[in-house]
């Protein structure tokens, strides 16, 4: 009899411990899953925002290499007023340049408000890649008329109400109807037409050489598979 009620004793405590740590390691699993989606979240925002900053840093090196073997730019400024035709042919070459340039701000400027990801790995990754566009922004408004302040804004005039980034359409679009913007962008156009001026030739090459190490940090980094069509591009 005794042993029989030792035994029970043993079984309703030892069912009662088994049942708590069903709990508890259901909870765990449970912890654990969540932690686990939100990483793979918060990665696949880096993962996408990495992809079309490097498109974007890509597109940009490519068109300033252009500039670089270019002895002038000739475009007639005076006719850039309001005159949609004027940015899609005579000042298309001048319009898609500063287009490019503000799409490099504003999605650099974009992924700096990403919150850092929980991956150690990718967080550290995050911070230097910030670090580099920082210097980049720095690069870009020493000795030229992009100043810091008016580069971060050109980028992030190209948020729309959606905080999505506007296309070349839209850009040229709100250039002519909007005179405020018009008289805004006006400086990067005449920036850029000064790019193959003597002056800037030093600054010109260290910008894109800036431009090449984001690049390089890019495609090194484990932050983000970079397929091979990406990169040859």
């Amino acid at each position: 009899m005794e042993t029989n009620g030792a035994f029970s004793v043993y079984a309703f405590w030892g069912g009662i411990f088994s049942s708590v740590l069903l709990l508890v390691i259901n909870d765990f699993y449970k912890s654990w899953k969540r932690i686990r989606e939100k990483r793979n979240e918060q990665l696949e925002v880096h993962r996408e925002y990495i992809r079309k900053m490097l498109l974007s840093v890509k597109s940009l090196i490519i068109r300033l290499e252009h500039i670089q073997k270019k002895d002038k730019i000739e475009v007639d400024m005076s006719r850039m007023r309001n005159l949609l035709e004027w940015y899609t042919k005579d000042g298309y070459y001048i319009s898609s340049t500063v287009y490019l340039i503000a799409h490099v701000s504003c999605i650099t400027n974009n992924y700096k408000k990403i919150p850092l990801s929980i991956d150690r790995n990718v967080s550290k990754i995050s911070e230097e890649l910030q670090s580099k566009l920082d210097k980049y922004n720095t690069i870009i408004s020493t000795d030229s008329c992009l100043w810091y302040h008016f580069h971060v804004a050109l980028g992030n005039s190209l948020n729309d109400n959606n905080n999505n980034i506007m296309t070349f359409y839209d850009f040229v679009r709100k250039i002519c109807q909007d005179e405020l913007y018009f008289q805004f962008v006006n400086q990067a156009y005449h920036f850029v037409k000064s790019l193959t001026d003597d002056k800037h030739k030093q600054f010109l090459k260290g910008w894109l050489q800036n431009l090449h190490e984001i690049e390089e940090y890019i495609i090194k980094s484990s932050l983000t598979p970079i397929s091979s069509d990406i990169v040859s591009k």
